[in-house]
């Protein structure tokens, strides 16, 4: 298995037409999310009179238990899809959303041709396009000509560097999941959060990556 431990708007960028759009700390959050939703009924059924102040309060813990309840995947939303571990599973899955989006099926050659299509327009922006200001930011680990020259490899696996330029590169959220509990997948961070935005079905295009917390990616999927 692969090495995948690493975890200013641009204009809209469009992939070739071939290559595709491109179990105790969860009881301990589930109480906490029923005991939040409990205190905010509680405060609504209050005199209208009562101080403003819990009025908010209870504004703020019924967005706070929506938050919670929306970092929480199960099963019967999403569907698991295994991702080869070549050094590329980060960009599979990412290429295999971007498929489920357009309702296509992808080979495992098309799958990693666009994964290969995003690699390289990670590598684009970081090491050509915005080359001077990732090093002036750190936000690469060490010598950046060095990362550059790894991050032409295959088999270079790729990070949250290259998950917060892809989403502004698609213009879409990523959200990054790891298992919680009995098929249960909580959500850690999502990057281009600005990006997200729902579909006429209700629906929101986010791509769903599951971590497994040490060395790889598969991709989540919704279910129809």
């Amino acid at each position: 298995m692969e090495g995948e431990g690493r975890h200013g708007r641009r204009q809209a960028w469009t992939p070739p037409s071939a290559a595709g759009m491109i179990g105790a700390g969860m009881d301990a959050m589930r109480r906490v999310r029923g005991f939040g939703a409990r205190l905010a009924w509680e405060c609504d059924e209050m005199p209208r009179a009562h101080d403003s102040r819990v009025v908010a309060a209870a504004v703020s813990l019924r967005r706070l238990v929506a938050k919670a309840a929306d970092a929480l995947l199960d099963e019967r939303q999403v569907r698991v899809v295994r991702i080869k571990g070549d050094g590329r599973c980060m960009f599979r899955a990412i290429a295999r959303n971007l498929a489920a989006f357009d309702g296509r099926n992808l080979s495992e050659g098309a799958e990693r041709q666009d994964a290969d299509f995003l690699r390289n327009a990670a590598y684009k922006v970081v090491c050509v396009e915005k080359k001077k200001e990732f090093q002036a930011s750190y936000l690469i680990e060490g010598n950046i000509d060095h990362y550059c020259a790894q991050m032409r490899s295959p088999s270079f696996y790729g990070g949250e560097t290259e998950m917060f330029i892809l989403a502004d590169l698609l213009q879409k959220p990523i959200a990054v999941y790891l298992p919680a509990g009995r098929s249960q997948f909580q959500k850690i961070i999502c990057y281009g959060e600005k990006y997200l935005k729902k579909m006429p079905n209700g629906r929101s295009e986010t791509i769903k990556l599951l971590y497994n917390g040490t060395n790889h990616y598969e991709a989540l999927i919704d279910r129809c």
